[in-house]
């Protein structure tokens, strides 16, 4: 088992109920390794969700705090894992440029995700991808969104 880190108003909660590794063995899978790389990521960075950086358009649900703890757990889904694993593998062939790129939001190029991996990729984990790889971020104003060093040539 895991622990996931939940990060809210400062606190840290450990919960464990994702099991990570097959009872049995002491092997993990490919959404083992992408889960472990997410969590690391939102411990880093307490505001990243399903739906990007901070509560955005959370912010007009009844319950904001609910919804963006619901939207932090989403990305710990094998659904979520996945998704973060297609944008690793579309990112790991763009070229990166020297300054960010403020032309395409975070938001835009999961677009270009989900048309290369033909399935539903969230803003978050896109967003977790880029962090995971060492692309420079640079928050899109008070939007969920980012803008990355990449190029606007070379993408797949």
């Amino acid at each position: 088992m895991v622990s996931l880190i939940l990060v809210w108003d400062g606190l840290v909660d450990l919960i464990e109920d994702h099991t990570m590794v097959n009872a049995d063995s002491d092997a993990t899978t490919p959404l083992d390794d992408a889960r472990g790389c997410i969590v690391r990521i939102m411990a880093l960075h307490p505001d990243l969700s399903a739906d990007g950086l901070g509560i955005g358009t959370l912010a007009r649900q009844a319950d904001p705090e609910l919804a963006f703890r619901d939207s932090r757990n989403m990305l710990l889904t094998d659904d979520a894992c996945r998704q973060f694993t297609s944008a690793v593998a579309w990112l790991n062939q763009c070229t990166r440029t020297a300054n960010i790129n403020w032309r395409r939001s975070s938001y835009a190029l999961k677009d270009e995700v989900e048309g290369w991996a033909s399935h539903y990729v969230s803003n978050g984990a896109f967003i977790a991808a880029a962090i995971h790889l060492g692309y420079k971020t640079g928050r899109v104003g008070d939007s969920p969104n980012v803008c990355l060093n990449i190029s606007t040539k070379g993408r797949p």
